[in-house]
């Protein structure tokens, strides 16, 4: 019986006009029951603040030095017919000793070729010849 049970009886006994003392006396404690089931996960709460921002970390050591990279190439802009001048002249790139054109393929289909030797003509509206040797214009 717990208190409030006791509590309740002393008051109904008390009630009925019979003068009696109820005692309490309590028995050895039970066995402690079985773990009941887990239950269902509560929401995830908000995130924190964030937090202050650290100290700038020092310098790092200066690297290795890297291997040495490939010999370049130079180029040279090249106009075919000098004597002649128009707003758009055509030129050709000189680039290790062999002349590129670019070539008018079509829409999206522009591209560089070389000339190799032989005899050319401008297609700029100045209809120039020239003849390429060895990578030269002659």
């Amino acid at each position: 019986m717990n208190k409030m049970m006791a509590v309740i009886v002393t008051m109904f006994l008390v009630g009925c006009g019979q003068q009696k003392v109820v005692e309490l006396i309590h028995g050895p404690q039970g066995e402690v029951g079985a773990t009941g089931e887990v239950g269902d996960r509560g929401e995830v709460g908000n995130d924190g603040a964030t937090g202050a921002q650290g100290e700038v970390g020092a310098q790092g050591e200066v690297g290795a030095t890297g291997a040495a990279g490939l010999n370049g190439s130079t180029f040279e802009v090249v106009k075919p017919c000098p004597s002649t001048h128009t707003a758009y002249s055509e030129i050709f790139l000189k680039i290790g000793g062999k002349l590129y054109a670019l070539f008018d393929g079509g829409p999206h289909l522009d591209r560089l070729v070389e000339l190799v030797d032989g005899t050319y003509r401008t297609t700029d509206g100045r209809n120039c010849i020239f003849t390429v040797s060895g990578g030269n214009i002659q």
